[in-house]
């Protein structure tokens, strides 16, 4: 029998009700799920664990989304995990900023459960 690995998932988000609730969506598809509530633990989070994919919000204490994005992806460790963004900031032209700085992808909080899976799902898969 060929088990396939597990996929892990780091969210960084100061909300711990959305992080629950995301956790709980996203480990009912079969990812195992991290958290990390401030974007300085975040980066040392990603540098020391196994990540497929990284959900980051903009705004948070100790180090915002925009730190963490370009902190990651100035690590050899994280320099090409997929890094989605998850705002609720309403800025013009915030999608290009975070793509421009590296982000694979952008989504505008509040979401809609099955597309925030579908574009995880294209991203990394099951």
């Amino acid at each position: 029998m060929d088990e396939k690995r597990q996929k892990n998932i780091l969210i960084v988000d100061d909300d711990k009700d959305l992080v629950l609730s995301m956790s709980m969506l996203l480990k009912s598809k079969g990812y195992s799920v991290l958290a990390a509530f401030e974007g300085i633990y975040a980066v040392n989070m990603a540098k020391n664990e196994n990540v497929d994919l990284i959900i980051l919000d903009i705004s948070m204490p100790a180090g915002n989304g925009f730190f963490v994005l370009k902190a990651l992806r100035n690590l050899t460790r994280t320099c090409i995990t997929p890094i989605i963004v998850l705002t609720a900031q309403q800025d013009d032209g915030l999608k290009e900023k975070v793509i421009s700085l590296g982000a694979n992808d952008y989504m505008q909080k509040p979401f809609d459960p099955s597309e925030f899976l579908n574009k995880i799902k294209g991203i990394i898969g099951d």
